[in-house]
């Protein structure tokens, strides 16, 4: 009988029989036929129905070595957050070694570029058939999660505002990383990112926040 193959050298397994001894069973690890060679015990008792044209107390038979069905049997990529350096996915095939590819859905195109923005993706293992085994893939989703915007500078009061009879700037712009500072001039104002003024003398309250981009 064939067996498939397995990654280690095998041979044929033959019956025992008062009738024959085996001479010849090397087998082999690759895909491919391999000899089988049985001689006669007894050659008085006994004779081959096929036996080998150049020895008739012989018989060569063939022992197949056959390909491998294959799988990937885990895949796993821990996610990170962005600006973080990416992790590394695992995978454990049951032959070959998988490569890896990225993609931003399961059955859209992937490639070997690394995702860095925010979201939600699919790294997918592969292994290449060969003539010893079939190639496999498995896919698995990972996050990249948004990071905190961080406030550089904070908005400051302008000190010492003079009425003029016209609009003026009630406080500094303040400078955000990974987002847009918007402001809003009293609790019922309406957010916008430019700076609140106002024209009348008067206590005024301004309000600011960062706005964080898609990967914040």
């Amino acid at each position: 009988a064939a067996k498939a193959y397995t990654g280690s050298k095998q041979t044929a397994t033959v019956a025992e029989n008062e009738g024959y001894t085996v001479v010849t069973n090397e087998g082999g690890t690759d895909v491919g036929e391999y000899d089988v060679v049985l001689k006669l015990s007894d050659e008085t008792k006994y004779e081959w129905a096929t036996p080998d044209a150049d020895d008739a107390t012989k018989v060569t038979l063939k022992f197949a070595v056959t390909k491998a069905t294959n799988e990937i049997t885990v895949l796993t990529l821990d996610g990170w957050i962005f600006g973080e350096e990416a992790n590394t996915p695992t995978a454990t095939a049951k032959f070959g070694t998988p490569t890896f590819t990225y993609g931003a859905t399961a059955d859209g195109e992937f490639s070997e570029t690394v995702p860095t923005a925010a979201g939600n993706y699919f790294v997918k293992a592969t292994v290449a058939a060969t003539a010893n085994y079939d190639g496999a893939e498995k896919t698995a989703e990972f996050k990249i999660a948004r990071a905190n915007a961080t406030l550089t500078t904070a908005p400051q009061a302008v000190a010492k505002l003079v009425y003029t009879g016209e609009a003026l700037n009630l406080v500094t712009a303040g400078v955000a990383n990974g987002g847009t500072m918007q402001y809003k001039l009293g609790a019922d104002g309406i957010w916008s990112s430019d700076i609140p003024m106002a024209t009348n003398a008067g206590e005024y309250t301004v309000y600011y926040k960062v706005l964080g981009d898609d990967s914040h």
